[in-house]
């Protein structure tokens, strides 16, 4: 019974990170190509 509890804990912990992890990387995504679209330029290369 405990051990059950433990393995579906596990599993909602990895689904969680990956969920949490792929915001993040679409979140980054989202932001360059919006720039691109815009033809805007980096903080490091503006005067």
């Amino acid at each position: 019974m405990i051990v059950d509890i433990g393995i579906i804990a596990a599993k909602a912990m990895l689904v969680l990170s990956m969920v949490l992890n792929l915001a993040g990387v679409l979140g980054w995504i989202e932001r360059k190509g919006s720039a691109l679209i815009q033809d805007r330029i980096g903080a490091n290369r503006a005067s």
